[in-house]
């Protein structure tokens, strides 16, 4: 859906939203054939870092990479629409994306932030709407805004397929 070129340009990442998967390719030998590195299934790595959520008691990840965005430190911060919890689906309606921290080798080395299980729901404690859209940086102003464009429903029967639901909430 949508890829990110790491700063020294050898390697580029291109995420399956629908697959929490993340794709890392080799641009840097042969530009115009990428080679394939790795597949990081996103929302087991970060299910194994969450651990189990209190209340709940299974492990429950991010899932659905939508973008990211380089951090100073060379690795990606990888912004997840929505939750990885594969036994139970009936969780994703409603509930909060996060972050993943990805490096250029495709290592998951951070998640966040942590959930929790309130009334039947999943709940992060930071993020109040249901997934997260696009995250952009000012480094000037050290400040990092994210958007709530897409409803549940929008993102589940896709645009185009009923009616529009943009959200309000930047």
């Amino acid at each position: 859906h949508h890829m990110h070129i790491d700063e020294d340009r050898t390697r580029v990442v291109m995420y399956d939203l629908y697959a929490s998967r993340a794709h890392i390719y080799d641009i840097a030998s042969d530009p115009r054939a990428p080679r394939h590195i790795r597949q990081v299934d996103l929302g087991e790595a970060s299910r194994q870092l969450l651990g189990p959520v209190p209340g709940l008691g299974i492990s429950v990840g991010y899932g659905a990479p939508h973008e990211s965005l380089r951090l100073d430190n060379g690795n990606w911060l990888v912004v997840m629409n929505s939750v990885y919890v594969p036994e139970r689906p009936d969780l994703h309606e409603g509930a909060p994306g996060g972050f993943i921290a990805l490096t250029p080798d495709g290592d998951v080395v951070d998640a966040f932030p942590d959930l929790r299980f309130v009334d039947g729901r999943l709940e992060n404690g930071l993020y109040e709407g249901s997934g997260l859209f696009s995250v952009d940086y000012n480094k000037r102003l050290t400040m990092m805004v994210h958007a709530d464009l897409m409803t549940h429903r929008t993102y589940k029967n896709g645009v185009g397929l009923g009616p529009l639901e943009f959200g309000n909430e930047v």
